[in-house]
């Protein structure tokens, strides 16, 4: 194997290593359906970097460049994406959430009724203090 061979398949495993990084992160925010986390700036600027990294490796025919940045850009748009439509549906829930009110599960909007016995336990108190 020549010194030109042996540097492309280092950089091909380098690249693949580098476009399969993003991976756990595609399957972790499908998987939770949430990905307030991630910045819009962060991926914005990944995309431009791999369309521009792959411009350069398209016209020098520097494939162990070229299919790993592929990857990582499709990776990165479909994370963007994943981002845009769960940050819309948190923001519907949220406004639904809103429009309902005030749940039975909150504690200033559920009423305590007073039982029969606290109010002659109430009654009694009173007669009491009334006598004293």
């Amino acid at each position: 194997m020549t010194n030109q061979a042996a540097l492309e398949v280092i950089g091909t495993i380098g690249g693949a290593f580098i476009a399969l990084s993003l991976v756990p992160q595609v399957i972790h925010t499908y998987k939770i359906k949430k990905a307030g986390d991630i910045s819009y700036i962060y991926q914005f600027i990944y995309i431009f970097g791999c369309t521009f990294t792959n411009i350069y490796a398209i016209s020098l025919g520097l494939w162990p460049i070229f299919v790993p940045c592929l990857i990582e850009q499709i990776l990165i748009m479909m994370l963007t994406v994943m981002k845009y439509v769960y940050d819309k549906e948190e923001a519907r829930n949220i406004m639904l959430l809103k429009e309902e009110g005030p749940t039975l599960h909150s504690v200033e909007s559920t009423p305590i009724k007073a039982s029969e016995e606290d109010s002659d336990v109430e009654a009694a108190n009173v007669s009491n203090s009334n006598n004293n």
